[in-house]
């Protein structure tokens, strides 16, 4: 969701502005200063129920991308994959599965080897 649609749809149009049109909401986090000029507005928005259910929604996105990020540096691009690959080591190692639940990603890993994340 943009910025504006934001403002538009859930706070009546407050801080409404042409050239926040294509703003990101995770942009107006990093830096809300630089998109609502308007220090009263910004802290009646950010004061507001919509935004901070729209502020946490947004945080819970970023993290997610980040650990997916981080899964994918580690060589898991999909599950399939992890779950294949980690099927092979533990029937080599006789070792067993175990699974983490990181930011709602099932991660499968073995426990004789160590999960560098």
């Amino acid at each position: 969701m943009k910025l504006n649609d934001f403002l538009t749809m859930e706070l009546g149009g407050r801080g409404v502005v042409d050239t926040n049109r294509s703003v990101l909401l995770e942009e107006l986090l990093k830096d809300p200063t630089k998109y609502i000029h308007d220090a009263g507005v910004l802290g009646k928005i950010q004061t507001s129920n919509h935004y901070k259910r729209m502020e946490r929604a947004v945080r819970d996105e970023m993290d997610m991308e980040e650990d997916v990020s981080r899964l994918y540096k580690n060589g898991v691009d999909n599950l399939l994959r992890c779950l294949v690959a980690t099927a092979f080591f533990c029937y080599s190692c006789v070792g067993c599965v175990g699974f983490i639940l990181c930011r709602n990603v099932l991660v499968f890993f073995c426990c004789a080897t160590e999960l560098n994340m």
